[in-house]
């Protein structure tokens, strides 16, 4: 295997640290919240399976008129909480505050 093929995981708050430092790109301008579905895209849960997540209250999100605004922080500690648990079994989801 050469290195250009070998993956490099890093996790969200590395990548946030590196493009910070990296930046002049002031610190306000990265997004604290995402919709359901940059959500679903950043974590790779489907959008229908986050809209279940949200309609089952097992995430807070912020309502602002008809868009949930999910936290980033919330969502990873979500993911944390649920690992190993299937997402579409209501009762085996924990939620999250």
């Amino acid at each position: 295997m050469t290195t250009s093929s070998k993956l490099t995981i890093i996790n969200q708050r590395e990548l946030q640290n590196k493009y910070i430092e990296g930046s002049v790109i002031p610190i306000a301008t990265i997004k604290m919240g995402m919709t359901i579905e940059e959500a679903a895209e950043c974590s790779g849960i489907g959008r229908n399976t986050m809209r279940k997540l949200v309609e089952w209250k097992k995430i807070p999100v912020l309502k602002v008129g008809r868009k949930a605004i999910i936290r980033s922080d919330t969502l990873e500690r979500f993911m944390a909480a649920n690992q190993g648990r299937n997402l579409l079994v209501r009762d085996d989801v924990r939620s999250v505050e």
